[in-house]
């Protein structure tokens, strides 16, 4: 009878991962080569719904800025067949009214500079003290 060698390795039996028990061995490569593919559908199956998620934000953003831009465009022209008119008016009625009372002048002036009445009152704004000039030895 023979002894054992000591320093020899033990005898390891073949084993099959868990993940990859079948009926019929299947290489090692393989294996990982169908546990890579399921990986790969499921982050492209993840990055098809993230796509879709960020699409459909997208969308919805340019639906409410074609409505923002609708709603703006008809308040434009509420503003310029209704409020304009009205706000020009009263600057007439203003500018009348600054002709009549020479003292209002000041006020309109001051508000629509060059929309002043041509009897205004008001002064222009004094210049500011200039240093006296060194004198020359």
């Amino acid at each position: 009878m023979t002894t054992p060698d000591i320093n020899s390795p033990a005898p390891t039996p073949e084993r099959t991962p868990a993940c990859c028990a079948t009926s019929t061995e299947v290489p090692d490569w393989e294996a990982a080569h169908r546990s890579l593919r399921s990986q790969m559908t499921a982050i492209l199956i993840i990055f098809l719904f993230f796509g879709l998620g960020v699409n459909l934000f997208i969308y919805k953003e340019l639906v409410v800025v074609h409505r923002q831009a609708a709603e703006n465009y008809r308040l434009q022209q509420e503003f310029n067949t209704k409020s304009a008119p009205e706000m020009e008016r009263f600057i007439a009625a203003l500018r009348d009214f600054g002709r009549m009372h020479p003292d209002f002048g000041a006020v309109l002036a001051k508000y629509f500079r060059t929309n002043a009445p041509a009897g205004s009152t008001s002064a222009p704004p004094a210049a500011p003290a200039s240093p006296a000039a060194p004198e020359a030895r």
